[in-house]
């Protein structure tokens, strides 16, 4: 099992796309002491690991299909969409920091100012309204990939609240809300 501090987001992020049921992902889950979510039915999942302060987005193949236009889906399964790695606090449920490396050795306690020098310019540098205050959201698009990274705050010092690493087109509320980053065409 690896420890929390040697997981990286890469690892996870080459599942996205796959159904529940692959082994590869059951063996990147299980490499990292998280067992597959029992997800099946006719809505989308969420599977929470607090403990591991991540958590997936599962899509049913209909909606997953949908929002990023892939073809070959199989029916029957529900895909990996979306993967969050949190900050104490960002949900009811987490408790600690994730503990691993993000995308271009970032980690939760980064600042907006590293997640750009480390991962080059955004395609979006905007805000949203928090529960408390206004956040820093910063977006990177790689490919079929987003990288997001949404901060505790507007400050300079803020650190990584929420980073996702998305299917384009899986973040679907930030689709409509800014489709030209987040939308599948």
């Amino acid at each position: 099992m690896a420890k929390d501090s040697s997981m990286t987001a890469e690892a996870f992020q080459e599942c996205l796309g796959l159904s529940a049921k692959d082994q590869k992902l059951a063996e990147v889950l299980k490499a990292n002491g998280m067992k597959v979510p029992k997800v099946s039915g006719n809505f989308d999942e969420i599977a929470w690991f607090p403990s591991l302060s991540m958590r997936m987005d599962f899509f049913t193949a209909e909606h997953f299909k949908a929002l990023t236009k892939m073809s070959k889906v199989d029916s029957d399964f529900h895909y990996l969409g979306n993967i969050d790695f949190l900050a104490k606090g960002a949900d009811d449920r987490v408790r600690a920091n994730f503990k691993g490396k993000l995308p271009g050795g970032l980690t939760i306690k980064s600042n907006p100012n590293e997640a750009i020098k480390k991962l080059g310019s955004p395609v979006l540098n905007d805000f949203i309204e928090g529960a408390a205050e206004k956040q820093t959201l910063l977006v990177w698009r790689e490919g079929k990939m987003n990288y997001s990274a949404l901060f505790s705050s507007m400050k300079a010092e803020a650190t990584i609240e929420t980073f996702s690493i998305s299917m384009i087109g899986c973040l679907e509320t930030w689709a409509i809300t800014w489709p030209e980053v987040f939308a599948a065409k």
